[in-house]
């Protein structure tokens, strides 16, 4: 169908900003959450794992942050850092910016990253973003640094296409601009990379990319294209048209200077006149898939849909739809006049109550005992409002005060500043075959270690922690596991062990002594093997050392240790030299070395061991 177009002179312009007009806003990629997500399916830590990237923003900040695992070594200490990095993104339900989310997120994780050895060339630590975007190989600014390294092309190409490829409208939308001779172009003022820039002399590589891969569909369909070298073709382009921002953002809307080809799917007619009169709104449910709210203009057949996000387009005979700027501000005006509320409901505090859980689907429910409505958390994370027991679309501020809320009373863990910046004392507690246990003794909060990320748990309930206390604990954790690495060059605890002809497990361990310890031991450590079991009992052993207060009890605990079958695992060879010539194994060499340390700094005398 054929599309509507800004005419410039001869040339053909789609361009782009606001996620909210149509019909190429979805092109941009700050769509809010919901709104044209992308789903990534990849192997992240040796297992397939389906990312849900809440918009395509999200998607191609952590396209860096994959490309960077892929670099290092599997076992290299900076993984399980940047699988939180990319957990983080994928939680993020907002509109995702470059530099208030994605660059400060990056600055919170400089230290630890450095700390577990992810270093610049030179050696020196990671003290700025920039470095960390080197290290990605995606310092490239056509400004700033135009020698750098230019990877973001490649990651905006496997965005684009994931989001075509998912998304039919947008995929169709796109092939009929590169059939037709029709060129995206982003407006930014900021963005001189990715956008037309502030004079309108920027690269505009997003809607390269857009025309790239929309060529490369039609190709498959045997069409022909119209710009066989988008690259070039922009250049000339930028040449013969003034793309500053200041001339196209106001030309953003379809309208003056805008040509309709017949059929266009802007509507622009006389069934939806310039000065239409006030809407007649009809509210006609809520769609139980995608949260849409939609509401029917009587009057004229127009569907206004609110999205989840807060945005919200147009839409006749379930078809995306434009409309006249004149209509559309009288019917969001009338939206917010009879739905919305205006002040139906203020953003004062909210005063929530825990209503309890629906026995059946397990909803939870927490009552705002100031307007009556209820904030109803679903099993799987996302949430929605009711009043009345019917589902309600409410203000985005109001929305925002009472998942604030939600999250300070009921499902954050409070944890003071001086807790958040003073010493933790981490102790490793085990593993349950996949994850990994880390307790800080002061606040009694646990670091999780998962293959795919970490989360934190107090008294066996996952729990939410400050920005601030988390750093510190991720900070101590790879200190920890750093420290250790020092001493036995093989630790590992993600699974990816050198490779023996006969890994040490306990399903094949044979040990004397007492059945009931062997027991432990493997219920302990079950489906662990190789470096990471080694791993993980030397952690526990380290614990135990450091548990012991005198140098009277430490040697009781030392020979403790050496009885229990977990120090014949450390025994244990598992190359076909070590074993034939019996040779000491390096694990036992670390235990060793771990132990002369606690005895250089313990009393001779006293007695105070903890187990």
């Amino acid at each position: 169908m054929p599309l509507p177009f800004l005419k410039q002179g001869q040339i053909k312009i789609a361009p782009f900003k606001y996620t909210d007009i149509e019909p190429y806003g979805a092109f941009a990629n700050t769509t809010g959450p919901g709104h044209k997500p992308i789903r990534q399916t990849l192997m992240v830590d040796g297992a397939q794992r389906v990312f849900q990237w809440p918009s395509s923003e999200h998607a191609f900040h952590a396209q860096k942050i994959l490309y960077l695992k892929n670099k290092l070594h599997s076992s290299h200490a900076a993984q399980p850092l940047l699988t939180e990095m990319l957990n983080q993104i994928e939680a993020h339900q907002g509109v995702y910016k470059p530099r208030e989310h994605y660059d400060a997120m990056v600055n919170t994780f400089l230290t630890p990253l450095s700390d577990a050895g992810l270093r610049q060339p030179n050696g020196d630590k990671l003290n700025h973003k920039h470095q960390f975007d080197a290290l990605c190989d995606a310092d490239f600014h056509v400004i700033h640094n135009p020698t750098g390294k230019k990877a973001t092309i490649n990651f905006m190409r496997t965005v684009v296409a994931l989001k075509l490829r998912q998304h039919e409208d947008l995929r169709r939308t796109a092939m009929t601009c590169a059939e037709e001779g029709i060129f995206p172009v982003e407006i930014s003022q900021w963005d001189d990379n990715w956008g037309a820039g502030v004079n309108g002399t920027g690269e505009n590589m997003l809607g390269i990319i857009i025309l790239e891969e929309a060529n490369r569909l039609l190709r498959l369909q045997g069409k022909t294209v119209a710009f066989e070298d988008p690259w070039e073709a922009y250049k000339n382009l930028r040449g013969a048209v003034n793309l500053s921002h200041a001339t196209m953002e106001p030309k953003l809307k379809p309208g003056n200077g805008w040509e309709f080809p017949h059929g266009s799917t802007t509507t622009n007619n006389s069934s939806l006149p310039s000065h239409p009169q006030r809407p007649n709104l009809i509210d006609k449910g809520i769609n139980p898939r995608t949260r849409d709210h939609y509401y029917l203009d009587s009057n004229t057949g127009v569907t206004l849909v609110v999205r989840p996000d807060g945005g919200h387009h147009f839409s006749q005979n379930r078809r995306t739809i434009n409309v006249s700027p004149d209509y559309a501000d009288a019917m969001t005006r009338e939206f917010n006049t009879i739905y919305k509320g205006n002040g139906t409901y203020p953003v004062q505090r909210p005063n929530l109550m825990d209503n309890g859980v629906n026995s059946r689907n397990r909803d939870h429910y927490y009552l705002d005992k100031n307007t009556g409505v209820t904030l109803v958390v679903r099993p799987d994370g996302g949430h929605h409002f009711s009043q009345n027991r019917q589902t309600i679309t409410v203000p985005h501020d109001y929305a925002e005060a009472m998942t604030r809320e939600y999250k300070a009373t009921f499902k954050a863990v409070n944890v003071s500043s001086h807790q958040a910046t003073s010493a933790v004392k981490i102790n490793y507690k085990g593993t349950n075959g996949t994850d990994h246990y880390f307790l800080d003794e002061v606040t009694g909060i646990t670091l999780v270690q998962r293959p795919n990320g970490i989360h934190f748990s107090q008294n066996k309930q996952k729990v939410d922690v400050n920005s601030s206390y988390q750093n510190l604990m991720i900070k101590k954790v790879t200190e920890l596991k750093n420290e250790l690495k020092n001493l036995y060059r093989h630790s590992s605890l993600d699974g990816n062990s050198r490779k023996h002809a006969s890994p040490v497990s306990l399903d094949n361990l044979e040990v004397k002594g007492d059945f009931h310890k062997v027991h432990d031991l493997k219920a302990k450590y079950k489906g662990v093997m190789g470096d990471a079991l080694k791993t993980s009992i030397l952690l526990d052993f380290k614990t135990q050392l450091e548990n012991c207060n005198t140098r009277e009890d430490l040697e009781k605990k030392i020979t403790e240790i050496e009885a229990s079958p977990a120090y014949h695992v450390l025994k244990k060879g598992q190359g076909i030299t070590t074993q034939l010539l019996r040779l000491k194994t390096s694990s036992i060499d670390a235990l060793e070395k771990l132990i002369k340390t606690r005895r250089d700094e313990l009393p001779d005398t006293g007695t105070n061991c903890t187990p």
